[in-house]
């Protein structure tokens, strides 16, 4: 099953949520969130909402094709395609913060940041576009930036 057709914004954005920031405190699913919704607003003319955002090719790592995340993202998928709805306690959270990101009843707590990646990645192998990667807050394991 690779057809998301079926699924709505706020079921789109907790599987990217799940995805992304898989074994992140509260905060840290929060944050990804709102850099989801920083992207739409700061590019309403390329993001017609949410969803394509979340689904934008090589945005969301979760999403890259032959991926183990994508493939467990596509498995929840068909399990809510189902009408399964006994999912685990984490990716009912996500799908709680996803709501509050989809409906604007979170705050952004990112300042308007757009990107991130793991604290690894960012000290190790950050790409040429973030070398100069400013005003950055880790929450987690992952960084959030701007550039």
């Amino acid at each position: 099953m690779d057809d998301l057709n079926f699924l709505n914004t706020t079921e789109i954005v907790a599987l990217t949520l799940k995805g992304e920031a898989e074994n992140q405190p509260i905060n840290g699913i929060i944050a990804v969130g709102c850099v989801i919704r920083n992207r739409h607003s700061k590019n309403p003319n390329h993001y017609k909402n949410l969803r394509d955002v979340c689904l934008e090719p090589k945005q969301f790592s979760c999403w890259n094709e032959f991926t183990d995340s994508r493939e467990k993202l596509l498995e929840t998928a068909d399990l809510m395609l189902k009408n399964y709805r006994q999912f685990d306690s984490y990716f009912r959270q996500c799908l709680w913060v996803a709501q509050g990101i989809v409906e604007g009843n979170i705050r952004d707590t990112m300042h308007g940041r757009t990107y991130y990646m793991t604290r690894d990645y960012f000290d190790n192998h950050r790409p040429d576009w973030a070398k100069n990667a400013k005003n950055d807050i880790q929450i987690g394991d992952h960084v959030f930036f701007d550039v």
